[in-house]
């Protein structure tokens, strides 16, 4: 409220009286600088001091002014209260003077706190968080308050308010908050490298975590820490105000407490910094203050890019000299995130519950006969109805309930409600993804189908009528021999997407695409004409006028004379193969689709024909291979949304793709035939291809790639060394880029020992 509005709120409290206007200027002008609220709590006490002292009511009114930050409503009562005390027994000096020189802030030490023990109230509290993340969340003691997404840690006991019930509100409050990260995937380093393939995420993580390692490709990356952690605290608070009003109101005061102590604890911390925290926690006190980062945060719409939304933030911040490496510290309302510990615990759950899933799930299949009978699986129709099913989930209402979301199965038009059990999986994985995968059906349809062609799901290739399975051999070294005709296998043309993912590798890596380049036309080779030679296939005009006038300057006449067409043309073709399994999401999937770009440009430079595909699949059944751009196909913008549709799908079982490969050099004619493997890990599939058997079975395919006149050679992008990969390729036969930056130097060595 503006001086006006509040001369007239005075005068309303203070009516019939008329008291000096002097007075009521001078007591009025410092309340203009608070916000509406502060502002009401301090007029509302008015009329409680008026009858007993008006000069003691305008001092009250100043004083107020300076320590509003500080008070909310019980601290007001209990300040307001021995002032009062004060008056009674020194009159209007001594209460001014214990005004002057008392903190209101610290009225909560000098009362006998009602505890609240987490052990006390741990069935109450875990069945709130259970309600507030859909997820079943314990808690645990600890000094810090966070969450692995797993577990919330929270203190043993809580003493910052006088009364229970609001030490009992305040541990709702903290348990909502990371219940609120959970479920916005504030941990989740997918959101900031870009989950669905086309972040950047090109740097090797050798030391924390992956989050950690994004924060490093900032110039200060203690600042960005900070500045992400803010912007999720931003986030969590607007879900709690949107889902959750009636928390948001009662912990009002609690909140401005929390915001006194920390700024009481952490003086140093920088102003900047401290006023945005303070404006997204206590957002009713900051309505009529103006924060450009706040600002910014307020601008944001969902669905937005993390890393470009921090990237915003962080230059932002540079504008405002915030430090570069600053400590902020958000004690006691939360700790700072604990990517390191949430990316471990998540990693493991989503193994797990891509297992769980596809067995409960299964399980559910058969036991509703949502199959087709024996022959019509045989035949195909399981598949088809695998291709059909759709998983759909009921969105969830803004209340307490425990009970996870709904979803039904939905398979030709029919749809069966799922149990529990799987809703809750259903639940946890879109928690961890954000989506839930189609694979996961399509595991769960195999699975069901005891071994027998699968359904695929939806995925981003082109799927027609006409597409045929390849049978492909398969070497079992516990026989000695082979499986005939043991794997299925089908070629599909990938689905590009418009993204701009080639042209931000480019940009990206413009440097180590400009020395690629160069190295690789130093290898370009075509036909030129060899001047004074002493063979030739013709006469060198000029090199016999010079013979002829040395012959009669009495000279020895120079022998060569003929001039030699050297043809010195390249007969190279080459394969790529790319790892398009799960085990590549992430970080490890961008690398190796940034490489495959890299590697794309070095080929044109250089004038060789090649040919990119993908390859993934489940089960012997049901290996499949993504075409992505044919030996035949020039190098153009469809190629380039191919090469962005790359996605992690499902399981690497090599073999039959190597094979494929094999057949598909014989129809190609040139000298020199190279096939480049880039993957990331060992092969596995679903089945029994595990192990071993797994790289026995590779190995065997590698080999007789080789005795076709092929040059198998593997490309790995990873951060571990694997023993059996040289059991695989043999002795210099592979190579790791830990770094995309190692690719020139790398490549070029590569493809000139390959070629020569």
């Amino acid at each position: 409220m503006h001086y006006k509005e509040l001369h007239k709120e005075f005068h309303r409290y203070v009516h019939p009286s008329q008291p000096n206007e002097w007075d009521i200027e001078d007591a009025l002008t410092d309340l203009e600088e608070l916000s509406e609220d502060q502002q009401d709590l301090l007029l509302q006490a008015i009329p409680t001091v008026w009858p007993i002292s008006h000069s003691l009511s305008f001092s009250f009114l100043k004083e107020g002014a300076k320590n509003a930050g500080e008070l909310d409503r019980n601290m007001l009562a209990e300040w307001l209260r021995r002032i009062l005390q004060s008056y009674e027994e020194g009159g209007l000096k001594k209460a001014r003077a214990y005004m002057t020189h008392t903190d209101p802030g610290r009225l909560d030490e000098d009362i006998d706190t009602a505890a609240v023990a987490l052990h006390d109230h741990y069935g109450r509290l875990s069945s709130f968080a259970r309600a507030m993340s859909g997820l079943s969340l314990s808690l645990q003691l600890s000094d810090a308050t966070y969450t692995d997404t797993e577990t919330i840690y929270l203190p043993e006991q809580i003493t910052l308010f006088a009364g229970s019930g609001r030490n009992l509100l305040c541990y709702r409050l903290f348990i909502a908050l990371q219940a609120s990260f959970i479920r916005l995937g504030s941990l989740n380093h997918r959101r900031l490298w870009g989950g669905d393939g086309t972040g950047v995420m090109g740097e090797t993580v050798n030391q924390g975590s992956r989050a950690e390692a994004f924060f490093h490709t900032f110039e200060k990356s203690g600042r960005a820490h900070i500045l992400y952690e803010m912007m999720e605290l931003y986030r969590a608070f607007a879900l709690l105000r949107r889902e959750y009003g009636g928390l948001i109101r009662k912990t009002r005061d609690i909140r401005r407490k929390l915001c006194v102590l920390r700024r009481r604890q952490n003086s140093d911390d920088d102003g900047s910094l401290a006023e945005l925290f303070e404006s997204i926690v206590v957002f009713e006190d900051s309505r009529q203050k103006n924060h450009s980062l706040l600002e910014m945060l307020q601008e944001c719409r969902e669905p937005f890019s993390a890393g470009d939304m921090l990237s915003r933030l962080d230059a932002r911040a540079q504008d405002l000299g915030i430090p570069g490496e600053e400590k902020f510290c958000f004690t006691p309302l939360m700790d700072h995130f604990n990517f390191a510990e949430s990316e471990k615990i998540t990693d493991r759950r989503i193994t797990e519950n891509k297992k769980k899933f596809a067995t409960s799930l299964a399980d559910f299949i058969r036991k509703k006969h949502l199959l087709a009978d024996e022959e019509q699986t045989a035949a195909g129709a399981g598949e088809n109805q695998a291709d059909s099913a759709k998983i759909m989930v009921s969105p969830t209402d803004d209340n307490y309930d425990e009970v996870a979301p709904r979803a039904n199965i939905s398979i030709n038009n029919s749809a069966i409600e799922l149990p529990d059990d799987i809703c809750s999986l259903i639940n946890s994985i879109e928690a961890d993804l954000g989506r839930l995968p189609e694979s996961y059906v399509s595991a769960a349809f195999g699975l069901a189908g005891r071994g027998k062609t699968a359904g695929e799901g939806a995925d981003n290739s082109d799927s027609g009528s006409s597409e045929k399975f390849v049978p492909y051999d398969e070497w079992d070294y516990r026989r000695h021999g082979y499986r005939k005709n043991w794997c299925a296998l089908r070629q599909r043309t990938l689905k590009g997407v418009r993204a701009d993912f080639v042209d931000r590798t480019l940009d990206k890596h413009r440097g180590i695409l400009m020395k690629i380049r160069r190295q690789f036309e130093m290898m370009r080779t075509q036909e030129r004409f060899a001047r004074r030679r002493r063979h030739g296939d013709d006469l060198d005009l000029d090199a016999v006028i010079d013979s002829l006038g040395d012959q009669r300057a009495g000279l020895p006449p120079s022998e060569k004379l003929f001039v030699r067409l050297l043809r010195d043309e390249r007969s190279i073709s080459t394969l790529f193969l790319v790892d398009m399994s799960n085990s590549t999401e992430g970080w490890v999937g961008t690398a190796i689709k940034e490489a495959l770009v890299l590697l794309c440009e070095a080929m044109e430079s250089v004038g060789d024909c090649y040919g990119i595909y993908g390859f993934s699949g489940m089960r012997r059944m049901r290996s499949e291979v993504y075409g992505i751009k044919d030996i035949t196909e020039r190098y153009n913008s469809e190629v380039k949304a191919r090469i962005a549709a790359i996605s992690p799908k499902e399981y690497t079982r090599m073999g039959p793709p190597i094979r494929h490969m094999i057949h598909h050099f014989n129809m190609i004619e040139s000298k020199s035939r190279l096939l480049l493997i880039l993957s990331d890990g060992k092969p596995e599939d679903y089945d029994a291809y595990k192990g071993r058997y797994a790289i026995e079975d590779t190995r065997k395919a590698l080999a007789e790639a080789r005795g076709r006149g092929i040059h198998p050679y593997c490309i790995t992008i990873d951060q571990e060394s694997h023993d059996y990969l040289e059991h695989l390729f043999g002795r210099g036969n592979y190579t790791y880029v830990k770094n995309i930056d190692q690719l020139p130097s790398r490549l070029t060595e590569i493809y000139r020992l390959l070629t020569r």
